[in-house]
């Protein structure tokens, strides 16, 4: 097996089509970055192997990734495939750019022309991470998410693949997840995006045929959209979630399951008090807490049984969201940053003097990292937990925008009460009590004016 650390990753310009079986085609989705890779890695003028043309290897009519090669054929991984007169073949996904590069690697033990062996050492060597590349082993384990399309499953997966030994992600959601994978991030990962109806049993039976050895359900009908449509929030938020609860304690006892439940479970009676998991009853005031609540209660009865290994995190309001406005209740505190900080105007519907409890997306992603690798045994036969974060008001997070962004931002919010917004967020308590899960060494958040810097900058290096 030649090591591919030892070659520079060099082609030639005539990879304008892909090659699958006896059929030619120009690239497209998913493909298309295998083309993008080839013409712009391997060398224009005089590259090491100018006649290559690339080659597809399919498996149940999908492009066979590397690592399904190297666990169930590896004769065929590192043999050269003729692709016709003069030309070599070469098993890739076309899905990831590193993979590709590791392919090509390790099917061309030698340059082709050894006089342009040099200059192809010269371009590789300014193409960090693809200079000195080896092929990975298969990740130890794959981690699926539920609600992938959406802003907190996007931070996770992005932050599970930060991690030094990133899992395999399979991401799942109504339509096709956007894969958080750049192109150009250096991150080696297997990431499968999948378009998935979780409300039928079917496709839950389906993505758990897939052997993840975690799952995260993010997938929802916010708290607007609950309490706006009753059976819609019922169908998704309690019958699908509990179908593929049903499908991990079938297919995969034992599973480690990552629930996110709300704040919303409380209800208007624990307001006067400071909320924690223990003490205070729950007695929602919305759909959207109810059906959290009635999960929350399967959750922690199939860890009882030993079905799966279950854990629930009660996630404070996420500030500040990127992207579009949600459905959720909570939607303006995100909106009165994100909107005026984008040259946008933004209504706050509640009382400013409103408590709201928060945590920035950065903190939440690593509290949800760790609420995986917690032991079992820490949580006891009460798998719940509530996340920390910090109480602020609108008027304190206005106050805060004006500091780090000026008068004029702030400017760009008007005050235009909406009832049921505020009779929502009236029945969540602004103060609780997190020393269970600083003892079970979760995280403390950073603190508005930190959460709305790191925003801005966030936004400046999107625009840039």
């Amino acid at each position: 097996m030649p090591a591919a650390d030892a070659f520079p990753i060099a082609s030639s310009p005539r990879s304008r089509v892909l090659r699958t079986g006896n059929q030619a085609c120009r690239p497209r989705s998913g493909e298309g970055g295998l083309l993008e890779l080839y013409e712009k890695y391997l060398g224009q003028d005089g590259g090491c192997w100018p006649d290559v043309e690339p080659v597809v290897v399919r498996r149940h009519g999908r492009a066979a990734s590397p690592r399904y090669l190297q666990e169930r054929q590896p004769k065929l991984l590192w043999r050269k495939l003729l692709a016709g007169p003069g030309q070599q073949g070469f098993p890739t996904a076309g899905l990831h750019v590193w993979q590709l590069a590791c392919t090509i690697a390790a099917f061309f033990p030698t340059p082709a022309h050894p006089a342009s062996h040099a200059q192809a050492s010269k371009q590789a060597s300014s193409l960090v991470p693809f200079q000195a590349i080896s092929l990975p082993p298969p990740p130890a384990m794959s981690v699926l998410i539920t609600g992938a399309s959406g802003f907190v499953g996007q931070t996770l997966a992005r932050a599970l693949l930060s991690l030094p030994s990133p899992p395999a992600l399979i991401l799942a959601d109504l339509h096709t997840p956007p894969n958080p994978l750049a192109l150009d991030s250096g991150i080696y990962a297997d990431v499968q995006c999948i378009a998935a109806d979780l409300t039928d049993p079917a496709t839950c039976v389906s993505l758990l045929s897939r052997k993840p050895a975690a799952v995260y359900i993010l997938h929802g009908i916010m708290s607007s959209g609950s309490e706006a449509d009753l059976e819609l929030g019922l169908k998704v938020n309690f019958d699908s979630v509990r179908s593929l609860l049903d499908a991990v304690r079938r297919q995969g006892p034992g599973t480690k399951v990552v629930f996110t439940s709300s704040c919303a479970v409380y209800g208007r009676a624990a307001v006067t008090n400071v909320a924690n998991e223990v003490n205070v009853v729950p007695m929602p005031e919305s759909s959207y807490g109810t059906q959290k609540l009635m999960i929350e209660g399967l959750v922690n009865d199939y860890s009882r049984r030993g079905l799966i290994d279950g854990r629930v995190v009660r996630l404070p309001t996420v500030f500040v969201r990127a992207g579009a406005p949600t459905a959720a209740a909570s939607s303006f505190v995100s909106g009165i940053v994100r909107e005026p900080v984008n040259g946008e105007e933004a209504i706050l519907p509640v009382d400013a003097s409103l408590g709201i409890w928060l945590v920035s997306p950065q903190t939440l992603a690593k509290n949800l990292i760790h609420a995986m690798n917690v032991p079992a045994e820490k949580f006891g036969h009460f798998r719940t937990v509530l996340l920390p974060g910090y109480t602020a008001s609108s008027r304190e997070i206005l106050d805060a925008l004006e500091k780090v962004a000026g008068k004029e931002v702030r400017s760009r919010v008007r005050e235009e009460r909406d009832e049921t917004v505020q009779r929502i967020v009236l029945s969540w308590p602004a103060k609780y009590d997190t020393s269970r899960a600083k003892a079970l060494g979760f995280s403390e958040d950073v603190g508005l004016e930190q959460t709305i810097r790191d925003f801005i900058e966030r936004e400046k290096s999107k625009a840039s």
